[in-house]
């Protein structure tokens, strides 16, 4: 992995092949789904159910496949390109670059030496090339910024209501328990893990309605209050024990975990103290 400065020099202008729309794994968060729902004219739900897999957490790449035999993504039209194209997620804006943040500083970078776009679509080298900043200000990332590291807040959040149950409950709540069930997620596959959430809980998870696109960062901290209200509702509708709010904060937290590279490690830190590995 490259770390690039926003002043190096790379030949990114776009061929618009469709080469990156084929044979990759882009997972999305609910104001990404609800952008999509917006720009294809749907509801977030009948996005979520024709567009995505993962249950609602994935763009599902079954389509048409490209000359490499790479199944293409299910938004992207052949001849016509992506049907959503000013309202694409967060990661098919940076192809091929990665996005992390480390410390609180966001870096940008490229697997390896050689572009993917290079090898991809040769013909790239023949356009005008362009610093990484510019490439990054030609993709219109703020808000998928904004939304990313706002759910990142929320999903982390989740754990830490969790947590702080722990702590209110006493010897009603078993800790280990809720460890056990983050050491068990981190086993599983991203589907496998998906099913972790009960149906039930699906369309508030992946699919709210009714929240407003325009502001990401707002939109996350209102879905996250929606889904901390709904857990305490449902425990206290049935006169619930604690240990059962415990789980289901995690496990909403562990079913959004993959859309912003949330680390199951750090959740597990939050609420036993120690690495998932140990």
């Amino acid at each position: 992995m490259q770390i690039l400065e926003a002043d190096a020099v790379l030949p990114l202008t776009c061929t618009r092949d469709g080469i990156c729309c084929h044979g990759h794994v882009i997972w999305v968060n609910p104001w990404e789904v609800a952008t999509l729902a917006d720009g294809l004219q749907l509801s977030v739900a009948t996005v979520r159910e024709r567009y995505l897999d993962c249950r609602g957490t994935r763009l599902a790449f079954d389509g048409p496949p490209d000359r490499r035999g790479k199944p293409g993504c299910r938004v992207y039209a052949s001849g016509v390109g992506c049907t959503a194209h000013a309202h694409r997620p967060l990661t098919c804006r940076l192809y091929p670059l990665g996005r992390s943040r480390v410390d609180g500083a966001v870096r940008y970078y490229h697997p390896g030496e050689d572009l993917p776009c290079i090898e991809l679509c040769p013909t790239v080298t023949d356009l005008p090339t362009m610093t990484v900043g510019d490439y990054l200000n030609g993709q219109d990332i703020v808000r998928s910024e904004q939304a990313h590291d706002a759910y990142a807040r929320v999903i982390y959040g989740l754990v830490a209501v969790a947590r702080r149950v722990i702590e209110l409950g006493g010897a009603e709540v078993d800790a280990g328990r809720a460890g056990d069930f983050l050491t068990r997620s981190a086993a599983l596959s991203p589907a496998e893990r998906a099913a972790t959430l009960p149906d039930t809980w699906m369309e508030l998870a992946t699919a709210p309605a009714g929240l407003d696109i325009r502001d990401p960062v707002q939109f996350a901290q209102a879905h996250g209050a929606l889904l901390t209200s709904a857990v305490q509702r449902a425990v206290a509708a049935v006169d619930g024990p604690l240990n059962e709010a415990v789980v289901l904060y995690l496990a909403l937290a562990v079913h959004l975990a993959p859309t912003v590279g949330a680390d199951l490690a750090v959740m597990r830190q939050i609420i036993v103290g120690a690495d998932l590995t140990s």
